[in-house]
């Protein structure tokens, strides 16, 4: 998404180096979000060719959860967080030279989820959000942070004059401790950065 509010989504999307890439290609249509096998048709069709995602971490992390499930050892999604396994969430928030921002993520999902789950990384608002005064990208339970709307509260704040600093840091109120969430957003002001986990966050000025 930029500062124009042009935006692009993909969801569900399989087999694919990089979905990001796919996501800016939409942004040429007159939609903005595509899942599923229309978003993998899609991506077929601008030559993004086929790719096997697998690693070796993946590969240990889902017999990890095969052995939980034959044990019908199942998380009760509701109110156990740490059986949210975040698999590497990217988030960009950026402002360049003459002053227009831009946003876009990309996550690997999280394990025990429902067939078909989509989180907040496609979600405008709730995942990113950019317009004329910043840009915003978040990263934790997805479905909590769509409720919050949180990419989109946290520029609200910003538009009404808040540091981005400030604004990812009062958005955690929303968020339990141990609920893992980060925020990352920029302004002309600076930029911010915000969690109540452990994460990485790189930043330039200039």
């Amino acid at each position: 998404m930029d500062s124009e509010r042009n935006c692009g989504c993909v969801a569900a999307l399989e087999n694919v180096k990089n979905p990001i890439k796919v996501a800016r290609e939409v942004m040429e249509t007159p939609h903005i979000l595509i899942a599923g096998e229309g978003a993998n048709e899609f991506a077929k069709s601008r030559g993004f060719q086929h790719f096997n995602p697998r690693t070796e971490r993946a590969t240990k992390a889902w017999e990890k959860v095969k052995e939980r499930l034959k044990k019908r050892d199942l998380p009760d999604w509701a109110k156990k967080w740490e059986d949210y396994e975040p698999v590497d969430t990217v988030g960009v928030a950026a402002m360049d030279s003459k002053g227009r921002f831009a946003t876009t993520n990309s996550t690997g999902g999280t394990t025990f989820m429902l067939n078909g789950r989509i989180g907040d990384t496609p979600v405008i608002g709730a995942g990113l959000y950019a317009a004329e005064k910043g840009a915003v990208s978040a990263t934790g339970v997805g479905e909590e942070i769509v409720r919050i709307v949180l990419s989109k509260w946290v520029y609200d704040r910003i538009a009404e004059g808040l540091h981005p600093q400030d604004a990812c840091d009062s958005s955690l109120k929303f968020f339990e401790k141990e609920m893992p969430t980060g925020i990352i957003a920029v302004s002309e002001d600076g930029y911010g950065v915000s969690c109540n986990t452990k994460m990485a966050w790189w930043a330039r000025e200039g």
